[in-house]
């Protein structure tokens, strides 16, 4: 994993959902955006996030999960989580649950009034 997988910051990761969302939305591009939501990753809300773009992947010692994310109102956001370990075995589900519940913490806070 030291030398073979890719080295992209979470903040890369982000730039490069953030360009999806900018340049995806309409023409020859629009397909895809189209391909980035065909899996949602987690079970996020459908209520809160209609619309969920999704690129993970995982091997002994690293697993990410990307996701370019729409509220029902409208606001974009990108949540990258990636965890690394050459030493152990990753618990993915317990990676996962986090990733899960801090979506739901997101949906909440998209969802809430602002001032």
């Amino acid at each position: 994993m030291d030398s073979v997988e890719w080295f992209a910051s979470a903040t890369d990761l982000c730039r490069a959902m953030d360009w999806l969302r900018r340049n995806t939305d309409q023409g020859e591009a629009a397909g895809l955006r189209g391909a980035l939501s065909i899996q949602r990753g987690l079970a996020i809300s459908e209520e809160r996030f209609p619309w969920v773009g999704f690129k993970g992947g995982s091997e002994p010692g690293v697993i990410n999960l990307t996701h370019l994310l729409r509220s029902a109102e409208g606001e974009w956001f990108a949540v990258v989580a990636t965890w690394n370990d050459a030493e152990r075995t990753l618990d993915d589900a317990a990676f996962a649950s986090l990733v899960q519940r801090a979506m739901f913490v997101l949906g909440e806070t998209a969802a809430s009034p602002r001032e």
